[in-house]
């Protein structure tokens, strides 16, 4: 689905798209083991309270000219990427 006009990426949504049981507990594993502690280190905030409102998965697709993303601030309080796969070429 695409999301932002600005940016050229097809984002599908882990709670509203077709995500499997076991896709969002590997997404909820990898938030628990590496945003949320740092979370608690830096701000103070228990790793048990921090939770996601709003969590996509970004596709990109060079048939569909989404080589790249520009330089941009989202409008959330916090935003995060994690590296689901190594299986690409370039950035």
């Amino acid at each position: 689905k695409d999301r932002h006009k600005s940016y050229p990426t097809t984002d599908l949504n882990v709670v509203t798209d077709p995500f499997t049981k076991e896709d969002r507990k590997f997404l909820q594993e990898k938030l628990d083991a590496r945003l949320a502690p740092l979370i608690e280190r830096i701000f103070g905030i228990a790793r048990e309270a921090v939770r996601c409102n709003d969590m996509f998965v970004v596709r990109y697709d060079a048939t569909k000219g989404q080589t790249n993303l520009r330089r941009h601030t989202d409008s959330g309080h916090v935003s995060f990427n994690i590296l689901l796969s190594d299986q690409f070429e370039g950035g």
